[in-house]
C-alpha cells in the first residue's frame, strides 16, 4: 500500500513510510529464514533490534518533516 502510495504522489514522506514499511519486510524475511533453514541463530537480537531502530527512527522523521 506504501508502494502505491509513493508511486502516486512521489512525497518525501511517504518515501519515508514506504522504507520503514520495506525494513518491517527485511525483517520478517530475515526471521522466517532463521526459522526454516537456519540451523543455529542467524538473525540474532542485537540485528534485529538495530532493524528496528531504523524503522522507528523512519517513521518518526516522516511524521515530523515538513
Amino acid at each position: 500500500i506504501a508502494f502505491k502510495a509513493y508511486n502516486q504522489s512521489k512525497s518525501p514522506k511517504l518515501k519515508l513510510v514506504l522504507i520503514a514499511f520495506s525494513l518491517f519486510l527485511f525483517k520478517w524475511v530475515l526471521k522466517v529464514v532463521d526459522l526454516f533453514f537456519s540451523p543455529g541463530v542467524f538473525f540474532n537480537s542485537t540485528y534485529e533490534n538495530v532493524v528496528e531502530l531504523l524503522i522507528l527512527g523512519s517513521l518518526f522523521w516522516a511524521l515530523f518533516k515538513k
